[in-house]
């Protein structure tokens, strides 16, 4: 049982900041983006990966490869763990390499998102469409960004089966930097997450107010390297019985191409890494 967690965690926090909107649409969709392009001009056409235990051994029922076509300018994410289904993520991209569709596929459901974009490149729309394997499920949700005169994300409407409306406002910092996203439903806030930044500007922590310890907690934190790119990256879980928390440490070749990543207990103690290889 041991193993099979281990293997698993790099699949449960591949998918963290699932909550902020603004990362994961405006950021992650950038990222998405950046990593197509970075692929285009090594000419990478696979990557594959290997996990390792804590004590070395190769992690149970892992599989992560991804399919590079610099043709057809798509990137094919398989993926799998012991305790996951096998998913097939394509992600599609246009001349500019913007990121403009992705279909996620597993045995339990199928979800297609679109993205568009205004003709400075900034993001306007994602459109999702999930449909359950069986048919018995479907849902859509929209979410349509709008920005201020100085060309900066101010607001989202989230629209979930065109009727259940939540709208996500964005406040700033006297160095325009995002410090606050909030979010509404029916006129009451649901949420509300504040975003700090390093003497770089580079964002640095995620944070919300804890019910539990009256106070605002970090959720996540970011550490960069010298080239500023992405070196450690913290999860945080706050619980009755006290804070723990999960590091990632990402190691790069000259290119910028990660080709390690290790995570770490909050002792310090590794508890899992992946290594990567790619073909051209």
């Amino acid at each position: 049982m041991k193993k099979l967690l281990l293997s698993s965690i790099f699949f449960v926090f591949a998918i963290v900041l699932n909550a902020q909107f603004y990362y994961n649409d405006i950021l992650g969709t950038k990222k998405t983006s950046e990593l197509w392009k970075l692929y285009q001009s090594n000419g990478i056409t696979s990557v594959t990966a290997k996990s390792f235990e804590s004590d070395g051994q190769p992690g149970e029922g892992f599989l992560l490869e991804q399919k590079i076509n610099l043709v057809q300018k798509t990137i094919e994410t398989i993926s799998s763990a012991t305790s996951s289904t096998r998913s097939v993520l394509t992600s599609f991209f246009n001349d500019k390499g913007e990121l403009v569709k992705t279909v996620d596929e597993n045995e339990i459901s199928n979800n297609t998102s679109l993205y568009k974009y205004a003709e400075d490149g900034k993001l306007t729309a994602i459109e999702t469409n999930s449909v359950s394997d069986d048919k018995s499920f479907s849902q859509t949700e929209k979410h349509f960004w709008f920005y201020n005169n100085k060309g900066l994300p101010e607001k989202m409407f989230k629209i979930k089966n065109e009727k259940d409306t939540v709208v996500v406002r964005i406040n700033y910092d006297e160095n325009e930097n995002i410090s606050e996203e909030i979010s509404f439903a029916r006129g009451k806030q649901i949420e509300r997450y504040y975003f700090y930044y390093n003497e770089k500007k580079q964002l640095s922590d995620i944070a919300r107010y804890n019910n539990l310890y009256k106070r605002i907690l970090p959720d996540y934190s970011f550490d960069y390297d010298e080239n500023n790119r992405l070196y450690e990256m913290t999860v945080y879980r706050v619980q009755s019985t006290g804070s723990d928390y999960l590091s990632w440490k990402y190691l790069y070749n000259d290119q910028g191409l990660k080709i390690k990543e290790g995570c770490f207990d909050r002792d310090k103690k590794i508890v899992g890494r992946i290594e990567y290889q790619y073909s051209r």
